[in-house]
């Protein structure tokens, strides 16, 4: 009798024990989300802060792909910025792997047309990469520039095609076309510094990566910072 209450006491003891080390446990587990949670709410109310400090100069932090959705936003962010702000240079940071190609002229085609109707100017940055599709809206600044460290990439335009023949045919063709108008949007912008022939071989069936450097001297930019 006097052992089985021994034993049913030293239980109930370890039961205890164990409860009282899951309750620390778990205390434990509510301070760090609570830390956590109080750091994620200094951060988002930062990010906010900046958002708005962007909005108030008129610059535009392009992180990601160019797609319908990431160019409608750019978009339409430059846009409120002229109307509000029109005497106020635009300043946009490209970090870019790039995109679709139809998606970026799409923003070529506004930033110049911002241009004519609110004789707003553009400054276009390149942070880290501009590569692709970010690499020809980077030509589209009054100012081009680039961080010291950060890199440009110019490449072939690439494809899917598929379908008939006659399909791929056009397909191939109109890619043809783009590329030439690709072409056309780094020279309007080199100047002299390098001929269309050195261009197209820099490019042929590679990929051209560039450091600021020799972005600048081949004219893809205006500064390096």
């Amino acid at each position: 009798m006097t052992t089985t209450k021994t034993t049913t006491a030293a239980q109930d003891e370890k039961f205890r024990a164990e409860a009282a080390m899951f309750d620390a446990q778990a205390e434990k587990a509510r301070s760090e989300t609570r830390s956590f949670n109080l750091v994620l709410a200094r951060e988002e109310k930062r990010d906010r802060e900046l958002a708005a400090l962007n909005e108030e100069l008129n610059v535009y932090h392009f992180f990601g792909e160019v797609g319908d959705k990431s160019a409608l936003m750019l978009m339409r962010s430059i846009e409120r910025f002229a109307r509000i702000q029109p005497d106020k240079e635009i300043e946009i940071l490209f970090t870019s792997p790039g995109g679709s190609i139809l998606a970026g002229l799409a923003i070529v085609d506004h930033i110049r047309a911002l241009r004519r109707q609110y004789n707003v100017k553009v400054r276009t940055v390149a942070l880290g990469m501009a590569a692709s599709m970010a690499g020809i809206l980077l030509q589209s600044g009054d100012v081009r520039v680039m961080g010291r460290e950060s890199w440009l990439l110019i490449h072939q335009a690439s494809l899917m095609a598929g379908g008939s023949y006659g399909e791929v045919m056009d397909t191939l063709d109109w890619i043809g076309k783009v590329q030439e108008r690709i072409v056309d949007l780094f020279l309007e912008r080199a100047g002299d510094k390098i001929t269309r022939a050195e261009f197209k071989r820099g490019w042929k069936r590679k990929d051209w990566w560039l450091s600021s450097a020799d972005a600048l001297k081949y004219g893809f930019i205006d500064e390096v910072r």
